[in-house]
Formats: structure tokens, sequence, C-alpha cells
């Protein structure tokens, strides 16, 4: 991919070039050559639009499969001590972690650089981790029966229709909402100031979501249609 790209930016410069140089000497008062050297610049802008084209339909296709990414530079100023907000509550003082005395704690915060950073270890209802964030970088490590979409502030994940994970970056703030789990399984589901706890799960199923917690997808799906596309707000 990248030295088919190389060589269609290589014909189109020297075909620019070319037509520079012959409607400078050869065709500049030839009516035909005149014809002629606007078709080659028609021919030299066509190469050059499916080169970009290319390019950018390339790039969107490795991110629409992409199973690790960064979360973007911010630009906005960050506090002393940025802020976690569990289910719409914010923590407070220098909490900076949710904690189930795991041996790592499943979510911690804290500032690098002006940038916040996190470590997250993401679980379902086993205990077993699905995705990971790690300073400003996520990976979904077991994509079976979910799916994901993010952009450069957020990340969320979903299985059967509903929002088991989201993650938005606004301003010093790091609002996290659903499932919490520690390695050993238990854990609780958050969301809008409702909380809903449960014990480890054991056999094949995966997740436990409460019936009277429902998070609103902040990302429109499926991400091969709507790569990085946020939701209305309501």
């Amino acid at each position: 991919m990248p030295f088919k790209i190389f060589v269609l930016i290589a014909l189109v410069i020297f075909q620019a070039y070319d037509f520079y140089k012959d409607y400078k000497n050869d065709y500049s008062n030839k009516r035909f050559g005149k014809a002629f050297l606007v078709l080659r610049l028609v021919f030299i802008c066509l190469t050059g639009y499916y080169v970009v084209e290319d390019f950018i339909e390339g790039r969107r296709e490795k991110e629409i499969v992409a199973l690790r990414g960064q979360f973007g530079n911010q630009k906005d100023a960050i506090s002393e001590y940025p802020t976690l907000r569990l289910g719409g509550i914010n923590s407070t003082g220098n909490v900076h972690a949710v904690t189930f005395g795991d041996v790592v704690d499943p979510i911690n915060i804290s500032k690098e650089e002006n940038q916040i950073q996190l470590n997250a270890y993401i679980r379902d209802s086993k205990g077993d981790p699905y995705a990971t964030i790690i300073g400003r970088n996520w990976e979904i490590t077991n994509p079976v029966g979910i799916e994901y979409n993010n952009d450069e502030c957020g990340l969320e994940i979903m299985t059967g229709g509903r929002v088991i994970f989201q993650l938005d970056l606004v301003e010093d703030t790091a609002i996290v909402n659903g499932m919490i789990c520690s390695q050993y399984g238990n854990g609780f589901f958050m969301y809008n100031h409702l909380t809903s706890g449960f014990p480890k799960l054991n056999g094949t199923q995966r997740f436990i979501l409460p019936a009277d917690i429902d998070i609103t997808p902040i990302f429109k799906y499926p991400r091969v249609s709507f790569l990085g596309v946020r939701a209305k707000a309501n």
C-alpha cells in the first residue's frame, strides 16, 4: 500500500512538471496542443484525487478493525488532581482509584505532562479481562461477543446492544460508566447515580446486566459504518 501511493504521487509530480514544460514551450499557441494539455491536466487531477482517496480509505479500513488505539492529545487545562467520575459521582480529594483489594486496581487515574493518564483493567462478570487502558493507550484483548467504538477522547464497549463500559475524557475529568469488576469477578454496574452490585458468575455467561440500569450510548453503531461518530445527546 505505501509503495503504491509513492508510485502514484511520483506519477502526479512528473505529469505536472511535464504539463508545465509543454505549456510553456510547445503548445502555447496551438489550439490542438492546448486541448491536449487540458486533457492531461484533468488526468493529473483525477490521479491525485484517487491517490488521496486510496490513502484515506486504507487508513479507515485499518482503524475499523484495530483492536488497539490511543486517545488524542488534550488541549484543555488539567487541574492538579484530575477527577474520576464513576456513574455520575465524582471522586473527592486525592481518591484516584477504584479498588476491591486486588493486586492491581481495576481503575486508577493520574496526571502526566498535563494529560489524564488511566490504568484500567476492564473485566467481565467472571473476572476475565476483555480490554485494558494503560496511560493513554487502549486495547481490546478479547473481542468475542462485544462491539466497540472510539474517538480521540472516548471508548465505548457494548454487548447485545447494551453498553457495558463507557469512558469519556472531558477537560480534567474521566467519566466512567458501566461494569467495574475485580479479578475475582465481583463488582458493580453504575450509571447516572445508580449502582447495582453482583456476585461472581460461573459457567459460560460473561456479563451480568441489571434490568433497571440501561446506559445511553455515546457512539453510533455499527463501527464499520460509524467509526468515531458520536450519537446525538438527548
